[in-house]
């Protein structure tokens, strides 16, 4: 997340694909535009959830790339 001044914020995104994994206990929260809200999913449904995602698709990453501990999908219209 980029600062753009007090009342706004913008995304920089990675310009290359990279491989990250994410570990079984990480805490994943997507956002669901349905009812535009926060929700818990377990690990094992990221994969499909991304497959089928259509919402924001902006994740903040905790941890690093090679043991992601938390992944929270981010409102971004």
């Amino acid at each position: 997340m980029v600062c753009g001044g007090p009342d706004d914020l913008h995304y920089s995104y990675a310009a290359n694909v990279v491989t990250a994994h994410v570990l079984p206990s990480a805490v994943i929260t997507i956002f669901d535009l349905t009812d535009m809200s926060a929700k818990s999913i377990a690990q094992t449904s990221l994969g499909a959830y991304l497959a089928s995602d259509e919402g924001t698709r902006t994740f903040l990453v905790t941890g690093p790339l090679s043991a992601i501990s938390g992944l929270q999908e981010e409102y971004h219209p």
